[in-house]
């Protein structure tokens, strides 16, 4: 039986992620603005653009991390 995960609980992960980097930590999107830690939280709480674009990152991240695509990637350098 396979267990559906609520949009919620993904959104949830994702912030957790993110309170884990560094303080000092940012992101570029685009090119033209740049994020602070608290701003990719409160990009991903709100549910706007970016907060979409930042999840859609971290969880192609955790899908290559667990079926190990990742790792074949790093290994191929």
């Amino acid at each position: 039986m396979t267990q559906k995960i609520t949009d919620q609980e993904i959104r949830n992960l994702v912030i957790e992620r993110l309170k884990s980097i560094s303080d000092e930590s940012s992101l570029m999107i685009g090119g033209d603005k740049k994020l602070s830690k608290s701003d990719m939280i409160k990009s991903v709480k709100d549910g706007d653009e970016i907060g979409q674009k930042i999840i859609d990152m971290q969880m192609t991240y955790l899908r290559d991390l667990a079926s190990g695509k990742l790792m074949e990637n790093i290994m191929s350098l």
